[in-house]
Formats: C-alpha cells, sequence, structure tokens
C-alpha cells in the first residue's frame, strides 16, 4: 500500500504532466481518438507511446481507415498545428519539408506534389495520414514526460 507521501508525490507528476498536455492544440482530438477515460489511463497511453513509438499499435492510431477517419474529422486543426510545429522547429521548407523528414516515411521517397495534394487537396496517401496521425500523437507522449 502506497504512502500518503509517494500518493501525493505521483498526483503532482499527473498533474504537471497534464499541464504540459495542455498546451498541445490537438489534445481533445488525440484523447478522443485514444479512447481514454481518465487521465492516469491517458498517461499510461502516452508513457507507452514514448516506449514503443506510436506507429506500435495505439488504440485509434493502428490501422490507415482509423488514421484516415481522424485526419478527415480535425485535418483544419491538425494542419493548423502542423504549420505552428513546422515554423517553430525552423523549416525553411515549411510543413511540406517537416513531412519529409518525419521517420515514419524516411524510405517513402515522395514528391512535394504527393504531400501538398494530401495537405491541401482530395489525394490522401495512407502512408503520408498515417505519419501525420503518429507524429501528432508522439509529440504528446513527448509532452507527457
Amino acid at each position: 500500500m502506497k504512502t500518503l507521501q509517494e500518493t501525493t508525490i505521483e498526483t503532482l507528476q499527473e498533474l504537471r504532466s497534464l499541464e504540459r498536455l495542455g498546451r498541445h492544440s490537438l489534445l481533445s482530438e488525440i484523447v478522443h481518438q485514444l479512447g481514454s477515460t481518465s487521465c492516469s489511463d491517458l498517461l499510461e497511453a502516452l508513457a507507452k507511446v514514448r516506449d514503443i513509438g506510436s506507429d506500435g499499435g495505439f488504440k485509434g492510431f493502428t490501422c490507415s481507415e482509423e488514421l484516415l477517419a481522424f485526419w478527415s474529422r480535425h485535418r483544419s486543426n491538425i494542419s493548423n498545428h502542423l504549420r505552428h510545429s513546422a515554423f517553430k522547429l525552423g523549416f525553411d521548407g515549411g510543413l511540406i519539408e517537416m513531412i519529409k523528414y518525419f521517420h515514419y516515411l524516411k524510405d517513402a521517397n515522395l514528391s512535394d506534389d504527393e504531400i501538398r495534394r494530401t495537405l491541401y487537396g482530395s489525394f490522401e496517401a495512407s502512408q503520408i495520414v498515417n505519419a501525420i496521425g503518429w507524429y501528432v500523437l508522439d509529440e504528446l507522449a513527448q509532452l507527457a514526460e
């Protein structure tokens, strides 16, 4: 059985993690997609994401159909978030350049046009959509650390 001090320390650590998570613009969308029902479930899932990577099979982020549905529902918010991230990370070529650097796409040999059409058009390359979904999940997991 945990002591009061251990429980208090654990609760404070969870609160700090949740405070950092609250700064992520896609928090509610990702939590919904994961199906997390409590703060501790969310933090546990995000710890697993940090350990094995978001492409390791997490509810809502496993198959292309789930990730495409996530992309379709939240395309505008995700795109805005990614543009902000690209700027913050210093990608001079913007969002397309950043996406090309995703480790999930390192062997994909994608053209700028394929990425552009996925981001802004009706073309939706599943490997690009999957990589975008995994990126935002990984990013959130790192904030929870």
